[in-house]
């Protein structure tokens, strides 16, 4: 089976998104990570989860992304709102926490998942919660997926824009939560890597992957061909590796819960992010940004692809002022 990280390296090329899914303004803490130069964003390239204050939650392989694109001289930024033409408010991401186990190798994926610490995190937006429960307790529900990726792999389109998608939770490795849709109808893609698997527990939603690769039996496309599926770091597994860099103490200010419950009798609803207007409290003066060991994936190829940055000849999106410091690694 053909398999591929849900993020690039390569530059110039449009990022891929959601197959099968809905454009959403909900899950307003599911953001987008996007580089940037000289006061320009420039794209988007992988998807992140606001968890805490100033901390995302989001895969190894894109910090990894984030890293090699520093070093090239663009700044990396965490953003939210519905699309790139629609952006609420972004922060510099400052420190790139990779788990210490990861590889990426395209024959070994393991441990994919990571933090980034922001400069100054963002007024009012709040929070998702964690799972910490067993995937074995999750019975026959979906998981609701929400990343920023592209919606068709082979043209490359679609990219930058929230998207939302149901899918079966079908199975479970030590390490990955995985899903798949029977009627080869949806699926993630490229983009959607760092985004979040969501499933409704405790009157909120939860946090219980972090979107990581997709296979399928059709090594053209990975995202839509035969018996696709996709994988997610399981939250409940890494949650110490979390807990030991979070301080979830730390809660921004203003923050609505996020506690509306789905409806259940509509195909493809989801609540509203917050229970008020979700942009009231948002902070949208200047969005200027400012900074276990467990099963690999057997037998599998795995090719890198975040869905890129483009070099900076290509389109432009000037939403504001970048601070020009660069991410760091914490070793």
């Amino acid at each position: 089976m053909f398999s591929m990280l849900l993020s690039s390296l390569a530059f110039a090329q449009d990022a891929p998104p959601i197959i099968g899914g809905e454009t959403t303004s909900d899950f307003l803490a599911v953001g987008t990570l996007v580089v940037a130069y000289d006061g320009t964003i420039y794209d988007s390239f992988c998807s992140g989860t606001y968890i805490a204050s100033r901390v995302v939650l989001t895969a190894a392989h894109c910090n990894e992304a984030a890293l090699e694109f520093s070093e090239s001289g663009y700044d990396i930024g965490f953003c939210v709102g519905s699309s790139l033409n629609t952006l609420e408010a972004c922060d510099l991401a400052v420190y790139s926490i990779i788990h210490p186990g990861y590889t990426g190798s395209e024959t070994d994926l393991q441990n994919d998942i990571a933090l980034l610490e922001l400069e100054a995190g963002i007024t009012g937006l709040a929070p998702i919660a964690l799972n910490t429960d067993s995937p074995s307790t999750f019975g026959t529900q979906d998981v609701t997926y929400v990343g920023w990726g592209i919606t068709d792999y082979q043209q490359g389109t679609g990219g930058g824009v929230k998207r939302t998608v149901d899918i079966p939770f079908d199975s479970y490795t030590s390490q990955f939560i995985i899903t798949y849709d029977p009627n080869n109808q949806k699926n993630l893609c490229s983009g959607d890597s760092g985004g979040a698997g969501l499933m409704w527990d405790n009157g909120q939603w939860e946090v219980v992957g972090v979107n990581s690769f997709v296979r399928s039996a059709d090594r053209n496309d990975p995202c839509a061909g035969d018996f696709a599926e996709a994988g997610a770091a399981r939250v409940d597994a890494y949650i110490d590796f979390i807990e030991e860099y979070v301080d979830f103490s730390e809660a921004p200010e203003d923050e609505t819960p996020d506690d509306q419950r789905p409806d259940e009798e509509e195909e493809q609803t989801v609540p509203d992010e917050e229970t008020e207007d979700p942009d009231e409290d948002l902070e949208t003066g200047d969005t200027g940004l400012d900074e276990g060991p467990a099963d690999a994936l057997d037998e599998r190829e795995l090719l890198l692809g975040c869905a890129a940055a483009p070099s900076q000849t290509g389109s432009l999106l000037v939403i504001g002022l970048l601070a020009g410091a660069l991410i760091r690694r914490r070793d």
